[in-house]
């Protein structure tokens, strides 16, 4: 499944981690037209995704907040 995000269809594994750099994960935001600001930490572009959803152990859905 898929999520649409601005009319980007988003994947669940298209979506950023810790593991990304900051660079990748505005990337992410850009190529979505996802408003960020420039001085915006790692910590506070990933905030930006929220609402992970779980089934059992395993994670299903996260939503990005825009």
């Amino acid at each position: 499944g898929h999520h649409i995000i601005n009319g980007v269809a988003t994947t669940q594994a298209d979506y950023p981690t810790d593991a990304n750099t900051k660079a990748e994960i505005k990337d992410f935001y850009d190529k979505r037209g996802v408003a960020y600001g420039g001085s915006e930490t790692k910590s506070e572009l990933l905030l930006r995704i929220t609402n992970v959803v779980y089934r059992g152990q395993k994670e299903v859905s996260k939503h990005l907040k825009v």
